[in-house]
């Protein structure tokens, strides 16, 4: 299946296979490293009310499971035992004016918002996502099969400054000394994974939207 074919593919059938999924990821990311020189790009830095985000209620998300895109299952026990660490999640409300403001930011029409905060001495290993969350608003506004993967965004805004031992690597690279309010962009197939070995909780905005044509 060639790159312009793959776009058209209604995102929503696309990842309803995630063994599939994780071949046609995998296949995409080695042909981005041939082609490719960056993974990720910082594109600009908006204001965020991180105050808002951070008073959000949160709760415990294992960023691993059966369906996360992990490339090849390499779900044995000794992987399982190593990456146990949880994140401290919490979801807006799609409706408040925050989200409306990061809509306009990021010239997105859909958007799946989650706040993570990793702790200190904590990691989350190498992954890709199906980003389900995503999928779930778009079956619910009855718009999924308008929704073609090459609509599909992936955004990581800071909600805090860097601190020393703090990393967000995707691909062949690693991001580190970012400013409150910069806004990383990356392709749906990369792989990505998070170290916190500083002494500051790290606070992101996670993002998946949809961007129409």
């Amino acid at each position: 299946m060639t790159l312009p074919t793959l776009t058209e593919l209604t995102w929503t059938k696309f990842i309803s296979d995630p063994d599939n999924f994780e071949l046609i990821a995998d296949q995409c990311y080695r042909q981005h490293t041939r082609s490719k020189e960056f993974d990720f790009c910082i594109i600009k830095n908006i204001s965020v009310d991180s105050e808002y985000f951070l008073k959000l209620k949160t709760y415990e998300k294992n960023p691993f499971n059966r369906y996360v895109g992990q490339f090849r299952r390499d779900y044995n026990k000794q992987f399982v035992d190593t990456y146990t660490d949880t994140l401290l999640a919490s979801e807006p409300d799609y409706t408040d004016d925050h989200i409306t403001q990061l809509k306009k930011d990021l010239n997105l029409d859909e958007i799946y918002c989650l706040q993570q905060t990793q702790l200190p001495g904590t990691l989350v290993g190498q992954h890709t996502d199906l980003n389900r969350g995503l999928s779930n608003i778009l079956v619910d506004k009855g718009i999924d099969q308008n929704v073609k993967l090459k609509h599909i965004r992936k955004y990581i805004v800071y909600l805090d400054n860097w601190a020393h031992g703090q990393v967000f690597m995707v691909g062949r690279h690693a991001h580190t000394n970012w400013q409150k309010g910069d806004v990383m962009s990356f392709e749906w197939y990369m792989p990505h994974s998070t170290v916190n070995a500083g002494l500051k909780p790290r606070p992101i905005l996670f993002i998946a939207g949809v961007e129409f044509d």
